[in-house]
């Protein structure tokens, strides 16, 4: 593992609540230190809703994910597909279904050698607004039958790469 990528991470970690005015909303399930090898932060973009931001030191990158929500239906779980089958055009996001919970996931995987700040601040933003149009597609359909529109749907595969 490479400590100097490490340390990157862990200074982004600690220099990005401030960035986002939210220093109390990120915390770690482990101590951060140079030795222990999975490190994940969280950071809570909703009430219901929790970025995942976790170091891959085999691969040096970072791992952003989400727990999206509940697939209601089967356009649902075919407009994952699609979104997946786009994967160079939406910029690298992937999404999936958790096993535990049948939660559609979220991801986003980035090298961290060259990653700035403003960068991570931008995927985030980005990210959040994947997540927004992804609710706002699975809330409606808990509200009516009907699928949304095509718009809704469109949005979902937003790009996420600067």
């Amino acid at each position: 593992m490479n400590t100097q990528i490490k340390k990157h991470f862990l200074l982004l970690m600690k220099e990005l609540g401030p960035a986002l005015e939210l220093s109390a909303a990120i915390q770690t399930d482990t101590l951060p230190s140079i030795q222990s090898e999975d490190v994940t932060y969280y950071l809570d973009v909703t009430s219901e809703h929790q970025f995942s931001l976790r170091f891959l030191p085999e691969k040096e990158m970072i791992l952003i994910s989400v727990a999206v929500g509940e697939p209601m239906s089967l356009e649902h779980y075919k407009t994952l597909l699609n979104l997946n089958g786009l994967h160079e055009q939406t910029g690298g996001v992937r999404m999936g279904l958790e096993d535990e919970r049948n939660h559609i996931v979220m991801s986003f995987e980035t090298a961290l050698e060259e990653l700035s700040l403003e960068t991570l601040k931008l995927y985030l933003f980005n990210l959040a607004g994947i997540l927004a149009t992804w609710s706002e597609l699975l809330d409606s359909d808990v509200r009516t039958t009907e699928t949304t529109s095509t718009p809704a749907v469109d949005d979902a595969t937003q790009i996420v790469r600067v």
